[in-house]
C-alpha cells in the first residue's frame, strides 16, 4: 500500500490531536477563565494530499507553531509544575526539545562543521532513527513513520499536560495555582487584544491601512517579552499600548539618504550614543518636510538642528 493510499491514519491521530486541544482549552477556561493559548499561524498537515515527506515538514512546523509559540505559555507553567502535582515531565520537556531541533534543520541553513549544528544534526538523525528505522529517511513509508512518531508524541504530550491540569485543579493548592496560571497568561497576546492595540496606534498614528495579523505575528514574541515585565496588576492596555505605538512608528519609518558615518564626518561625531541620536534626528526633520531630501539637504539640516538644540541644551 503507497503512503498515500494509507494516510488515513495519519488524518485519525491529526483528528485526536483536534480532541486534545479542544480538551486543554476547556479545562484552561474552567480553571482560568482565559484562552490557553494565541492563534497558530503555521499551516495545518494535510496528510491526504501532501507527500508524506513535505507532510513531516509542515507538521514539524505546525506543532512547533502551536506547542511552542501560540501555546507556549500555558504548556510551560503546566509542566513547570508538574513534579509539584505528582506528575513527570521528562518525556514532554524531551519531546519539545526534539521539536525544536527538527524545525531548526527545516528553517535554516545548517554548517556540519559548526559544533552547535552538529550537535543539531546528530539529533535529529537519531529521532529519525528511533521513528523509521534511517538515519536520513528515503521513502515514502519512512516518511510517513516520522510524521506518524510526531503525531503519537504530540498527543501524548498534549494527554500529559491535560492530566497536569486535572491535577491542578484537584490540588489543595488548587486557587493559587489557579490564580499564577490565569496571571501567566495575563502577560500575554491570549488575553490581550493585540489587534485591536495595533489598530487603535495605527490610527492615531495615521498608518490608514495596517496589516494587522502581519504586524502581530512580527512582533508577538517582543509584545509578549515586554508584558512579562509588567507587575501584576494595573493597566496592561495602557502600558503595553505605548510598546504597540512603538511597533507602528519602527514600521513607518522611512529609509533616511544618510549613514551613521554621513552623519559622524558632518557633525564632527565620535562614535556612540549620540550618532543615534542624531539619526533619530534626522528622521523627524525629514518627516517634518514633505519634499523628498538628499543627502546633502537633509545633512545640512540636521547639521543646523544639531546646533541649536546644542547650543540650548549648554545655556541650560
Amino acid at each position: 500500500m503507497s503512503a498515500h493510499g494509507s494516510s488515513g491514519f495519519e488524518a485519525v491521530l491529526l483528528v485526536n490531536l483536534d480532541r486534545r486541544k479542544q480538551e486543554l482549552e476547556d479545562l484552561c477556561d474552567a480553571l482560568t477563565s482565559a484562552p490557553v493559548g494565541g492563534t497558530v499561524t503555521a499551516p495545518r498537515p494535510n496528510p491526504i494530499d501532501e507527500e508524506p515527506q513535505y507532510g513531516f515538514r509542515t507538521a514539524t512546523m505546525w506543532l512547533s507553531s502551536w506547542l511552542t509559540e501560540a501555546w507556549q505559555t500555558s504548556l510551560d507553567f503546566l509542566f513547570d509544575h508538574a513534579n509539584r502535582v505528582g506528575k513527570d515531565d521528562g518525556e514532554a520537556r524531551e519531546f519539545i526539545h526534539i521539536i525544536g531541533r527538527l524545525r531548526t534543520r527545516f528553517a535554516h541553513h545548517l554548517d556540519r562543521d559548526d559544533p552547535k549544528d552538529r550537535r543539531t544534526l546528530e539529533e535529529c538523525y537519531r529521532w529519525y532513527r528511533r521513528a523509521c528505522g534511517a538515519s536520513i529517511p528515503r521513502d515514502e513509508e519512512q516518511w510517513r513513520r516520522c510524521q506518524i512518531s510526531l503525531f503519537e508524541s504530540a498527543e501524548r504530550y498534549l494527554s500529559q499536560a491535560i492530566d497536569i491540569a486535572h491535577a491542578i485543579d484537584r490540588h489543595q493548592d488548587s486557587e493559587y495555582l489557579r490564580e499564577l496560571w490565569k496571571d501567566r497568561l495575563s502577560k500575554t497576546g491570549a488575553v490581550l487584544d493585540y489587534q485591536g492595540l495595533l489598530q487603535r496606534a495605527a490610527g492615531d498614528l495615521g498608518h490608514t491601512k495596517p496589516d494587522l495579523r502581519a504586524l502581530e505575528h512580527r512582533h508577538q514574541r517582543r509584545l509578549d517579552k515586554r508584558l512579562a515585565l509588567l507587575p501584576s496588576g494595573g493597566n496592561k492596555d495602557d502600558a503595553i499600548g505605548r510598546h504597540v505605538e512603538r511597533v507602528i512608528l519602527e514600521e513607518t519609518v522611512a529609509l533616511l539618504p544618510i549613514s551613521a558615518a554621513n552623519v559622524m564626518e558632518r557633525l564632527q561625531l565620535p562614535p556612540g550614543e549620540a550618532v543615534a541620536t542624531a539619526l533619530r534626528l534626522a528622521q523627524v526633520i525629514q518627516e517634518l518636510h514633505p519634499a523628498d531630501l538628499n543627502r546633502a539637504n537633509l545633512l545640512e539640516l540636521l547639521a543646523d538642528a544639531w546646533q541649536h538644540l546644542g547650543t540650548r541644551s549648554s545655556s541650560c
